[in-house]
């Protein structure tokens, strides 16, 4: 729970990141629920209830707990091993008109006769605007927490709060792992999951949205099942979107990735029609960065090897993006 009025808040994204960006901790999955800034979205904000600011619900189980790195860490390491009647996958799609389609599939351990319901939650990174947007910053040249630095991820690495003034301009703020939308509502989907559910067995949910103003690039879903009984969250997962019948960039005439899958090094190939700036990232299946590249006045021919031996096995999105325009390839990476 966050806001913009929030001095405390940055406190939170702090932790955040660095949950984010921890290879040791896998398996979080973060969304920002914002309060009274344009970023809010009521059916959230008023679903979570949060007791205070920067506040903290772990699986809608452990609620209004207050926010740090080390608290954020000790609910991962005690909720991670705690036991779950089921599995979650979750895909997305978006096609050129605009519209997302997101698949939660969940596969359970053992027969469920209780309700449950599946739900998604769209997730936008690299969110930033005017006015409101600007964040109150509480550790602005403050002497304790001279550790409150984010971490070298998402969209402001390294960005040291406790220097940074109070407020920080709008201009100079990014925000991520923003939840912009609800699908199926903060409760859940009704009847999307029809009992009894026999074990071993999997039901599918499907949602349907549109992305509005948002990049789709900076978009994914996060795909969760609900027990209607106590409102816990039983499991999550994430998903960034597999974007389809988009047009080509028309500045690059050939783009490829190999081997793939790739184990120790990865071939990033392609061709540009004229002298234009280029952005090379890599996300994934959560859409964070784990490597970004540009180039500047590039122009024909680019050849470039990545060493991907110390990132973790499984699928990557490979993005190039120029004058405004982008294309993406898949990455498999195995060990």
């Amino acid at each position: 729970g966050t806001g913009t009025w929030c001095g405390w808040c940055p406190r939170g994204a702090v932790a955040m990141e660095t949950l984010n960006s921890d290879a040791s901790r896998p398996n979080f999955v973060g969304v920002a629920v914002h309060n009274g800034d344009p970023m809010t979205v009521t059916a959230y904000d008023n679903g979570a209830n949060f007791s205070g600011f920067p506040g903290m619900n772990v699986n809608r189980k452990y609620l209004g707990e207050s926010v740090s790195t080390a608290a954020m860490e000790g609910f991962y390491d005690q909720t991670v091993n705690e036991p779950t009647n089921c599995d979650i996958a979750v895909t997305g799609t978006y096609d050129a008109g605009g519209t997302i389609t997101a698949v939660v599939t969940a596969t359970f351990a053992a027969e469920i006769t209780t309700e449950h319901r599946l739900a998604a939650i769209l997730v936008e990174n690299g969110v930033t605007g005017t006015t409101g947007y600007e964040q109150s910053n509480y550790y602005s040249f403050q002497s304790q927490d001279l550790a409150l630095v984010s971490p070298n991820s998402g969209s402001m690495p390294g960005f040291d709060w406790q220097n940074a003034t109070n407020p920080v301009a709008a201009a100079d703020m990014v925000y991520d792992h923003v939840g912009i939308a609800l699908y199926g509502g903060y409760d859940g989907q009704p009847n999307s999951i029809t009992l009894p559910a026999a074990a071993n067995s999997s039901q599918s949910y499907t949602f349907n949205g549109t992305v509005g103003s948002s990049n789709p690039a900076n978009l994914h879903i996060v795909g969760l099942i609900i027990n209607s009984a106590t409102g816990e969250v039983m499991n999550a997962n994430e998903s960034s979107f597999q974007l389809v019948g988009l047009p080509e960039n028309k500045l690059v005439k050939l783009f490829n990735v190999y081997p793939n899958p790739a184990k120790d090094i990865a071939v990033i190939n392609f061709n540009l029609n004229e002298v234009c700036d280029v952005e090379i990232e890599i996300t994934d299946l959560s859409g964070k960065v784990v490597y970004a590249n540009s180039l500047n006045n590039a122009t024909g021919f680019q050849n470039i090897n990545l060493n991907v031996e110390n990132m973790n096995s499984g699928l990557y999105f490979v993005n190039l993006k120029s004058n405004g325009e982008s294309v993406s390839k898949k990455l498999t990476i195995t060990k």
